[in-house]
């Protein structure tokens, strides 16, 4: 999985943001992509870990080390596979989801002693941006088309809640 010693050689790189004077004046997102050699770079620090726990700390038991593994070599179409096998809306969970995979990350949790730095999941592999970058790389290459229903029924509905 990933690059043997690239948790050892690179270390996370914060995520790249549109300045605040910029994003004031939009709602366009804040968050912006790591180049390809960047996200293939964090995800090349996805460890063999012999129990992935990041795997358990995701509710949707998402297998985040095959997908950062295939991102790590190149194999984008194949990572949108796996996480399409666990995941019908990554293009929601990668910009919203709180991440509880990066907490239970063995290089949060056993890279440091500092509570500090584990709050801030400081030495984590970016997993929520390694999700965000293969569905956004899937729409980019037509991997992903809009499948709108074949019959409109008329009906609508609402979503309320903030979680």
């Amino acid at each position: 999985m990933g690059k043997d010693t690239g948790f050892i050689e690179f270390e996370k790189q914060a995520i790249p943001r549109r300045e605040v004077r910029e994003r004031v004046q939009d709602y366009g997102e804040y968050d912006l992509n790591y180049s390809n050699s960047d996200i293939r770079r964090q995800a090349s620090r996805c460890m063999d870990c012999g129990v992935p726990f990041c795997h358990m700390g995701c509710p949707l038991g998402n297998m985040i080390p095959d997908w950062n593994d295939l991102v790590y070599r190149d194999q984008w179409r194949d990572a949108l596979g796996v996480l399409h096998s666990t995941n019908n809306f990554p293009e929601f969970t990668g910009r919203i989801c709180p991440a509880p995979c990066e907490d239970s990350c063995v290089l949060n949790e056993h890279y440091t002693r500092n509570p500090e730095e584990k709050q801030k999941k400081k030495h984590s592999v970016t997993i929520e941006q390694v999700e965000k970058h293969i569905v956004e790389r899937g729409w980019q290459e037509g991997w992903i088309v809009p499948q709108p229903p074949q019959q409109e029924t008329g009906k609508k509905i609402s979503v309320i809640g903030s979680g």
